[in-house]
């Protein structure tokens, strides 16, 4: 993804506004050179365990946007 894909990606989801772009570029370039990294539970026997989750619709609610909260 480049940085503009990024910065595009979240548009309107700052209460309907737009984030500052040179947050986002900042953020954008840290990912970029650290990657995030998931948490796994260590074991992949206990990943087959788990029952399957069905795909959602694709859509995503603003009031679950992670960024939200982050000043």
């Amino acid at each position: 993804m480049t940085v503009n894909g990024f910065i595009n990606n979240l548009e309107g989801t700052n209460d309907c506004d737009n984030f500052p772009k040179e947050t986002l570029k900042a953020l954008y370039q840290s990912i970029k050179s650290k990657p995030l990294e998931w948490a796994t539970d260590g074991e992949e026997e206990q990943k087959e365990e788990r029952p399957q989750q069905k795909p959602g619709n694709g859509t995503m609610t603003l009031n679950s946007n992670p960024f939200v909260e982050v000043r």
